[in-house]
């Protein structure tokens, strides 16, 4: 025995099929709560963009020189939650730069110890060895030119044509 939403549903069922149609899916019954999401997607985005400006302090018209006479304000006088507000600005940044600074420095001495491991170990080189480091001419490729005779010159085949 089926009830009056039994014989809706059968007779929709039976026009749509009759139409050609696919029948579609049925409606929630009456009973059933639709269940609302606590907040859509746009809901939190608004939230998320929107709140960190609601707590800043500086969001809105305070500290913008807008209780100041319109004579002060041609004079350059600024109120003072303005200057406040510069004066913690620069501060905040000037941390920034001098971080930024000693992070460079701190790359730069890494950088500068591995060219001293490379010239101390590879080369036998002390860049505070006062006998090594004195005012030359001499140019790396005279070095290498010297470094080439010396060793062509040690070899046994021309030692030998050069002591006959």
């Amino acid at each position: 025995m089926a009830g009056p939403r039994g014989n809706l549903a059968e007779s929709r069922l039976h026009r749509d099929s009759a139409v050609g149609s696919v029948p579609g899916p049925s409606a929630p019954s009456p009973g059933a709560a639709y269940k609302r999401p606590l907040l859509t997607n746009m809901q939190k985005l608004a939230l998320v963009l929107l709140l960190p400006l609601a707590a800043c302090s500086s969001f809105g018209w305070d500290g913008r020189g807008g209780n100041l006479t319109e004579d002060q304000k041609k004079r350059g006088i600024r109120d003072v939650a303005s200057l406040s507000n510069e004066y913690e600005t620069e501060s905040f940044f000037r941390s920034v730069r001098r971080r930024s600074d000693g992070r460079n420095n701190a790359f730069g001495r890494d950088m500068q110890s591995i060219t001293d491991f490379i010239d101390r170990h590879f080369w036998n080189y002390d860049a505070n060895d006062p006998s090594v480091n004195y005012p030359s001419n001499t140019t790396k490729f005279e070095h290498i030119g010297r470094f080439g005779l010396n060793t062509a010159t040690s070899l046994p085949v021309v030692d030998e044509l050069t002591n006959r």
